[in-house]
Order: C-alpha cells, then sequence, then structure tokens
C-alpha cells in the first residue's frame, strides 16, 4: 500500500492543516471563527457542518488533475497537480459572510506566498460560488492551487 501523501488530497489538507491560522479569521467582532477543512467527498455532508458541528465556515479539498511534465525525449520528470478549494459560509448575527469570506482569502494567500518550500503552491484560479440556499445565503468560493512535484 502507497502513502496517501503520495494522493494530492491528503497533501494539501496537511498543507492546510498545518499552516491555516484560524486566528487570522475573525467575526465581526473580532472574535475567533471555527472552520473545518475536509475532503470534498466527505460522508458527512457539507450542510451538516453548519448545523450539527456547528461551525462558522468549511473548506473542502476537492480532486485533482493532473498533467505529465515531460523532458526533450519525452520522458515523464514532474507532475503538475491543480487541486480545488472550496470555501463556503453563511451569515450570522454577529458574521458577515462577505467579510469572513476575504479573511479566509487573504489567510489563503498568505500561506501560499510564505510556506515556499518544498512543493511550491501557487493560486491560479478563483471562482466564486455564492448562491442562495431557501432563505439562506452561502457565500463560496473555489482557489485552484497548483504546484509541481516529482515524480516519485
Amino acid at each position: 500500500m502507497s502513502s496517501t501523501l503520495k494522493d494530492p488530497r491528503e497533501r494539501t489538507l496537511t498543507w492546510l492543516e498545518t499552516y491555516f491560522t484560524t486566528a487570522n479569521v475573525t467575526d465581526d467582532n473580532s472574535n475567533t471563527t471555527l472552520g473545518l477543512m475536509m475532503y470534498e467527498e466527505s460522508e458527512f455532508p457539507v450542510e451538516l457542518v453548519f448545523i450539527d458541528l456547528y461551525r462558522d465556515y468549511v473548506i473542502t479539498v476537492g480532486d485533482s488533475d493532473l498533467e505529465p511534465l515531460r523532458n526533450a525525449d519525452k520522458t515523464v520528470h514532474s507532475y503538475r497537480e491543480n487541486v480545488p478549494l472550496t470555501v463556503s459560509l453563511f451569515d450570522r448575527g454577529d458574521l458577515t459572510g462577505t467579510k469572513v469570506k476575504w479573511k479566509i482569502e487573504a489567510e489563503l494567500r498568505r500561506i501560499a506566498e510564505t510556506y515556499l518550500f518544498g512543493s511550491v503552491r501557487l493560486v491560479t484560479a478563483r471562482q466564486p460560488k455564492t448562491q442562495f440556499l431557501g432563505n439562506e445565503r452561502m457565500h463560496s468560493f473555489t482557489y485552484e492551487l497548483s504546484y509541481v512535484r516529482d515524480k516519485t
């Protein structure tokens, strides 16, 4: 059985859990918010994270795209992996979704720009996905993190 760290989702989730500083993500009253980081296809529905686990936001790590990078002789020397991170949150009494969304985005940019050793992660795309679910507005965006790693 191979190491789970060969899985781009696991590598990205470990990177997030290691470097993401929750104290940098506060609500309207400067209180630290509670978040959860998990796989996109988790057995626990994202909607219940807010209801059952009382989280302020969730960051899901999706399945990656893979592109082989080749030498002049067409042999593969490394791979570019693109991993989507989706941030979701709702407005509530002391939490304005758009404000917290930007704080989370700033924190994601901070760790991508600060922790450059190993696989350098670059934000290559951002897609807003804010939508209404019933009477509630779910603020959401997806970042695509791209990085190159060797073929081992």
